[in-house]
């Protein structure tokens, strides 16, 4: 409705960084979700987990993988509490907190976010 008003105003919220998601990128996530089922499918996640117990990482299967996570660690949504005992099934797990950055950690941090990713690639 009204060009996807509610989900431009959350993604204006879930940014701690605010000016860096310019009217340019939210028109290019509308865009992407505009398709039919597009939304459904992107929300499918959050709406699955919300009303779920809390995590707990000793019901999930190990990782073996070299696993990266970049966090931001003012995101209004997913809290950095969420990181506690991820290592426990991810043993190679290495995590970037990125400070004064909330829900969209990769525009409101691109650089240093492109860098722990060069970093990270190059090391494994």
């Amino acid at each position: 409705a009204s060009r996807f008003f509610v989900l431009r105003a959350l993604m204006r919220r879930l940014a701690v960084r605010r000016h860096a998601l310019t009217e340019a990128d939210l028109e290019r996530y509308v865009e992407a979700l505009s398709p039919p089922g597009a939304l459904r499918a992107a929300l499918a996640y959050y709406r699955a987990n919300l009303w779920r117990e809390p995590m707990t990482w000793a019901r999930a299967s190990r990782i073996c993988a070299h696993t990266l996570v970049i966090w931001g660690l003012n995101d209004p949504s997913l809290s950095p509490v969420l990181l506690d005992g991820l290592d426990s099934v991810a043993p190679n797990l290495r995590i970037h907190r990125v400070p004064a950055c909330g829900h969209w950690v990769q525009a409101e941090a691109a650089a240093e976010v492109n860098g722990v990713m060069l970093d990270f690639l190059g090391s494994t």
